[in-house]
């Protein structure tokens, strides 16, 4: 893979499918990336919810 024209500046986006079993792995993917990036740097996070609730 040719990772040249990334810029540090760009945003990272990130997408996530998950349901209950990986809704935890998920909240620690994003905590991790968010404690590793730098100060200034954009981040998208998209989750699409197919099966996360409070009840179980």
């Amino acid at each position: 893979m040719n990772f040249e024209g990334i810029l540090k500046s760009d945003p990272i986006v990130v997408a996530f499918t998950v349901d209950y079993n990986y809704a935890m792995p998920m909240a620690v993917t994003i905590k991790s990336l968010l404690f590793s990036l730098g100060v200034g740097r954009d981040v998208f996070i998209f989750v699409v919810d197919v099966g996360v609730s409070v009840a179980k």
